[in-house]
């Protein structure tokens, strides 16, 4: 999956689910120097009690800034408690905290996955269904920074790289020249880190390098 469906697909799969759990925040951004542990509080918006289980899965990035979720297996990162029961109306306070001994060299996307256990199917094909919640989490150290260049070729196609340790927004960024014509073009793109994405065509800027810095 493309890093720039990203945002699309996390925001279509919350608004197909919405009606049966609120997520609060539904996006966190976790610096483990800054805070011992975030948090994300879930409340059950049904009328009935509610079991969910609790996994991360993280986004592994790769060059063209395309991802898979994968299952977390280490203990960089743990989820507490595992699992609740809600009953109707009720939250439940889900804590985030980071574990290892050292702090990430590059900054971490993950999918926190609240799952309702497999739903029995009343037709005669036997399918269970299982449904997901996805928040999503970013984590990352004081150390961690975003390098942004924007590259626009003879033929106007664009592209952002980011060969920094820290993921960022291109909307965060101002460049070096023809900073809002690049923004209007551009909009808002999730950049991993060590990524090249492909950026809307930017026909009317001259071929070149653009420096892109945090604000």
């Amino acid at each position: 999956m493309h890093n720039g469906i990203l945002y699309a697909f996390f925001l279509l799969f919350i608004s197909w689910t919405s009606h049966a759990i609120v997520m609060s925040p539904s996006i966190v951004e976790f610096n483990v120097q800054k805070d011992n542990s975030a948090q994300i509080v879930v409340t059950n918006n049904t009328t009935t009690r509610l079991p969910l289980e609790a996994t991360l899965l993280e986004l592994n990035f790769k060059q063209d800034g395309s991802f898979t979720p994968k299952l977390v297996v280490d203990l960089d990162l743990l989820v507490f408690p595992p699992a609740a029961i809600l009953k109707p109306g009720a939250s439940q306070v889900f804590r985030i905290q980071w574990v290892a001994s050292t702090t990430p060299r590059q900054s971490r996307s993950y999918f926190v996955r609240f799952s309702q256990p497999p739903l029995e199917s009343n037709d005669q094909s036997g399918i269970a269904l299982q449904v997901h919640y996805n928040a999503l989490l970013h984590v990352y150290a004081n150390n961690n920074r975003a390098n942004v260049v924007l590259k626009v070729g003879d033929d106007g196609n664009a592209t952002l790289v980011n060969s920094g340790s820290k993921y960022t927004y291109s909307s965060l960024l101002t460049f070096s020249q023809h900073n809002q014509m690049i923004q209007d073009k551009v909009g808002t793109l999730f950049i991993p880190p060590n990524a090249s994405i492909d950026a809307p065509s930017a026909v009317n800027l001259p071929a070149g390098e653009y420096d892109g810095n945090e604000r």
